[in-house]
């Protein structure tokens, strides 16, 4: 009985996922909008960098590179993949490639907190401590 309603559950996802994809496909305001989420992470990045906005709740290495992160999952999901979509995750990809390299002056511990700050961003980081890792 149990993994018959688990099926259920996983069969009424699915397809309210595909509904949700085929809306998005066809309705061009709301592929604007995912479109202009994925440009949130670089302008964020682009404004500290230059420090015209120097703001710590804004860090583009901890408090954002989620927004980064999922909104190129949900762009090349939901909208597809073209041309301008590639180079939006590319633009994605490459700032957070940066934070991961510049993070491995503080050795395994840095790149590996990246990545789960990065994918958990609800996880604060006092619970990121790699003490067992040395």
């Amino acid at each position: 009985m149990r993994k018959i309603k688990g099926a259920l559950i996983d069969m009424i996802i699915r397809e309210n996922i595909s509904t949700l994809k085929n809306l998005i496909q066809k309705n061009i305001f709301l592929k604007l909008i995912i479109i202009i989420s994925t440009l949130i992470y670089p302008t964020i990045f682009l404004l500290d960098i230059t420090d015209i906005l120097s703001i710590e709740f804004l860090n583009p290495m901890f408090s954002t590179m989620w927004i980064g992160f999922y909104s190129s999952i949900i762009l090349m999901y939901f909208v597809g993949v073209s041309l301008i979509n590639i180079l939006l995750v590319l633009i994605n990809v490459c700032i957070i490639l940066f934070f991961m390299f510049a993070s491995l002056m503080g050795g395994i511990e840095g790149p590996l907190a990246l990545t789960i700050k990065m994918i958990l961003p609800f996880i604060p980081l006092d619970w990121l401590d790699f003490n067992w890792l040395n």
